[in-house]
């Protein structure tokens, strides 16, 4: 049985009744919450379930929200027209929702799924890209007959569409009116790459894939160091993210989105990596390809920093890193989990860790994982991670 607010949350969309709405009172509460790649319906139920919605349909007054990018993309069990029209409504009308409350209610962070509609896929009409994605679809399982048949595909539109796998996973839900969206979105200011937080006392840093050493090479220059202490850290990395990504929207006119060398985009036949890509992997686990930079190693994430991110859900992350999995750790759809490095050794496990103090370790790292499978697991299950609140 539907309660009064999810009831409301659909008669504002049914309506596109979407007008920013302030928020009247001090905020008690503050959540990140991970990937909503999923249906509108299961996205507000996650969100009643944790008590952040208000009867009339908008979050309650006193939340505030980090959504923390990929609004877009998720499996559907239907034939490929009706998938994409499922996608397509699910994700419009989650982001317009969002974006819908006053920025100092809703922080929109952009995610790989949200940033390829303005890469990769910029130039691409629907009819081409539901013909792309067929064919795609057709040598599923046969990776170089796929890529190579993508490739074609490419050269004849003169697009630049990437591998066949990422066509059918990463941008399986595409449509012309994501890209206007997220185009819009971007260029006014309301998406970003970066922002900060408290939890536990701690200052946090959260992006949608984490941020390495690498990154802060790229942002640091000849005269930006990267400050010693951790809140200072956090704030560099915030002000220098979203700066470049303002510098790249300035310089946008009619071709892709170029957040190079930071982020880098998918050309066909070659998946992209970097920024918004990247994922930590176990040497062992998986192979590091430094050039596309889709994986990095844990001993890359910045010291004295704590990070929050989305973009791996816990299947993955297991895979990924091997034995550095807590022996005796079960994997649990929809939880909160923590990679650490403290004096060398790497650990992950469920649970929030931001703690960097206790061991003494000023090299210590924590990576906070929120994308908890929101289109798989119960939204009575789904974790949101509680951060302090902060004054408009």
């Amino acid at each position: 049985m539907i309660n009064s607010a999810l009831e409301r949350c659909h008669a504002l969309l049914r309506g596109m009744d979407l007008r920013p709405k302030e928020p009247s009172i001090r905020p008690v509460r503050r959540v990140a919450v991970g990937d909503p790649q999923t249906t509108a319906a299961r996205f507000f139920a996650v969100l009643e379930a944790r008590g952040l919605l208000g009867d009339d349909g908008w979050l309650r007054p006193d939340v505030q929200l980090v959504s923390m990018g990929d609004h877009f993309d998720f499996k559907v069990g239907a034939d490929l027209a009706q998938a994409t029209r499922i996608q397509d409504e699910a994700g419009r009308s989650i982001l317009n929702w969002l974006a819908a409350h006053p920025p100092t209610q809703v922080e929109i962070l952009v995610g790989n799924h949200d940033i390829m509609r303005v890469q990769e896929l910029y130039r691409i009409t629907d009819e081409d890209f539901m013909a792309a994605r067929q064919l795609a679809q057709q040598h599923q399982g046969d990776e170089a007959t796929g890529d190579s048949a993508v490739r074609r595909v490419s050269r004849a539109l003169a697009e630049d569409l990437p591998t066949a796998s990422m066509l059918i996973k990463d941008c399986a839900g595409f449509t012309t009116a994501q890209r206007t969206l997220v185009s819009r979105m971007l260029r006014v200011g309301r998406m970003k790459l970066a922002t900060s937080a408290v939890r536990s006392g701690q200052p946090v840093l959260l992006t949608h894939a984490a941020v390495t050493t690498v990154e802060a090479s790229v942002l640091a220059g000849r005269d930006s160091p990267l400050p010693r202490d951790r809140s200072g850290r956090v704030a560099w990395f915030v002000e220098r993210l979203n700066g470049a990504l303002r510098a790249a929207i300035r310089g946008w006119r009619d071709g892709p989105l170029d957040l190079r060398p930071l982020h880098v985009s998918g050309t066909p036949g070659l998946e992209g990596g970097g920024l918004l890509f990247h994922r930590p992997a176990h040497p062992i686990a998986k192979r590091f390809e430094p050039e596309v930079r889709r994986r990095f190693h844990p001993a890359t994430l910045p010291s004295n920093l704590a990070q929050v991110c989305a973009h791996v859900q816990d299947d993955k992350c297991r895979a990924e890193l091997g034995d550095w999995v807590r022996e005796g750790s079960a994997a649990a759809g929809g939880m909160i989990r923590t990679l650490t490095r403290r004096h060398g050794k790497i650990s992950y496990d469920l649970g929030v860790d931001v703690d960097l103090d206790h061991t003494g370790d000023r090299t210590a790292a924590a990576l906070v994982f929120v994308d908890g499978s929101m289109n798989t697991v119960d939204p009575e299950h789904f974790e949101v991670l509680e951060l302090q609140p902060e004054a408009p």
